[in-house]
């Protein structure tokens, strides 16, 4: 039973779960889908063209991501999510994707090797400079309100209730001592939340195409927000409830895919950089389950039972 809490008022849908799906630095126990060959869609999963179709990666390269539907996204589409996935990566997920080495296409040679780091020492307001290894890094994830779907509300846009805020690079108080500092301030604030929120969205909507679980001949209407054609990603974007945990050790990135079999509601989860116990969002995709691949997953989810 997976349970949704808003306002006070809690409501729970029957929900069967399937394994989690990981990329990279995955355990042989998990289903790694960074490892996985798919099939070419032969169809832009975006808006139905035909031609000049280009891959498209599930979980974005500069994330690590090596897993790609053949043949699924034409030059425009690609454009457009290749530009929105630049907002994020560029921005807020910058330092720690260098800190981190991950992919990235430029091998970060236009990287920043060193930040500004304000610190409070002898009563008095510096700027220090310190070099990107040695830095405190500090991300801050949104937390979302529940998609709107499954509140019953409509709106725009989507709503954040509180942020996150994970530790990356060196440990904060160390860097503190190590300066003489009686305080130190890292304070960016969330960046570019509702392009993350659509990205989720990206992620999740390629996840379920692999997975089979959505025909990419019948587009979602997640799809228009992604693009951000229409202002509404909070309709099918939000935190998932609970506090984050670390699925398991050396696990980058998290996906889960789950179905409401009373009425074809399916749920993906996304949490990104699951090894450092970050927040898992959850994508709601309404009623677009082909009869053939709602018994396809009836069958996976026996078969895990059994």
């Amino acid at each position: 039973m997976m349970t949704f809490t808003s306002k006070g008022k809690t409501s729970q849908e029957p929900v069967t779960l399937r394994a989690p799906v990981v990329v990279e630095r995955s355990s042989q126990r998990i289903s790694d889908i960074a490892r996985r060959q798919f099939d070419s869609i032969g169809i832009c999963i975006y808006c139905g063209n035909k031609d000049q179709l280009t891959r498209e990666h599930i979980i974005p390269f500069a994330l690590n991501g090596t897993a790609v539907l053949p043949a699924a996204s034409c030059k425009c589409c690609a454009t457009i999510t290749g530009q929105l996935e630049n907002i994020v990566l560029r921005g807020p997920l910058r330092p720690v994707r260098v800190f981190l080495k991950m992919r990235s296409r430029s091998r970060h040679s236009n990287a920043p090797k060193s930040l500004p780091l304000r610190i409070v020492r002898n009563k008095k307001d510096e700027t220090v400079l310190l070099p990107l290894e040695d830095y405190p890094i500090l991300v801050h994830f949104p937390v979302f309100s529940h998609p709107r779907f499954i509140r019953g509300v409509s709106g725009t846009g989507i709503e954040m209730t509180g942020v996150n805020s994970i530790s990356f690079g060196q440990n904060p108080q160390i860097v503190g001592k190590k300066l003489g500092a009686q305080k130190i301030i890292i304070n960016e604030g969330i960046q570019h939340p509702v392009a993350l929120a659509r990205m989720i969205g990206k992620i999740a909507y390629c996840t379920a195409i692999a997975e089979g679980q959505i025909d990419p001949a019948q587009r979602s209407e997640i799809v228009s927000s992604i693009l951000g054609k229409q202002d509404d990603i909070g309709q099918w974007v939000g935190t998932v409830d609970g506090p984050s945990a670390k699925y398991e050790p050396g696990t980058l990135h998290r996906i889960a895919v789950a179905r409401n079999l009373d009425n074809g509601t399916l749920l993906v989860e996304v949490q990104l950089f699951a090894d450092a116990a970050a927040p898992t969002y959850g994508v709601i995709f309404p009623s677009t389950i082909t009869k053939g691949a709602a018994s396809n997953f009836q069958e996976n989810s026996n078969a895990q039972q059994d």
